[in-house]
């Protein structure tokens, strides 16, 4: 019995102590493996230069073209102007013709002989006025008062009250082409009164050719 035990007792040493020596074994093997790579210095490479082409040269500098020569040329002498002969400017009576006016109205516009309404000629509308910018604002007096005694005699706006604007185109042979408002009354019937009026007027004087037109001209109605 005894040495049975002690086979089973070295059977059960030898399954412990064999694994454990192996393990050992393998652990120091593993260690100096380990040590020897260690120990052995690796050599890396260099890494490869690569070569940098030179920069291109500068390009060369522009030559300027040369300036041209400047001439200098001389300039001609303007040769003096005959002074023109001096128009004669003077003003001359408006005057409008009728057989009910006498004296001057607050217009500064003198009664006529009858037959119509003249300035600064004939009645029979021929243009004898000033050149230049005279003639120009002396037909505009003329508008001025002969629009405002039309329609002091007009029944249609003699009785009413406004004041008013408007914009009167005379053609060439003096009748008139058209009248629109510049500035109202305020009051339509009035204004459509007015334009009425207006656009019925007989032949006016003929206009000088240098008068431009639309004319402007402010006019009143009083209550009779």
């Amino acid at each position: 019995m005894d040495l049975q035990n002690l086979r089973r007792g070295l059977v059960t040493i030898g399954r412990i102590v064999i694994p454990t020596a192996v393990l050992i074994a393998i652990a120091i093997g593993v260690w100096r493996l380990a040590h020897d790579t260690q120990g052995v210095a690796r050599k890396i490479a260099p890494p490869p230069m690569i070569a940098l082409a030179p920069p291109p040269p500068p390009p060369p500098p522009k030559e300027q073209p040369p300036e041209p020569e400047k001439t200098e040329t001389a300039e001609p002498t303007p040769e003096p102007k005959a002074d023109a002969a001096p128009k004669s400017d003077a003003p001359k009576q408006l005057t409008i013709s009728g057989p009910a006016q006498a004296g001057s109205d607050a217009f500064g516009v003198a009664a006529g002989k009858g037959g119509g309404v003249t300035i600064g000629g004939d009645p029979n509308g021929s243009d004898t006025s000033g050149g230049g910018g005279f003639a120009e604002a002396n037909y505009q007096r003329y508008l001025s008062a002969t629009l405002q005694s039309a329609i002091q005699a007009d029944e249609r706006v003699n009785r009413l009250f406004f004041s008013a604007e408007v914009r009167i185109w005379v053609r060439s042979d003096g009748a008139v082409g058209d009248v629109v408002i510049a500035r109202s009354s305020g009051d339509t019937r009035a204004d459509n009164a007015l334009v009425a009026a207006l656009r019925s007027l007989p032949r006016l004087d003929r206009p000088p050719p240098q008068t431009k037109f639309p004319a402007r001209v402010a006019l009143r109605g009083r209550r009779a």
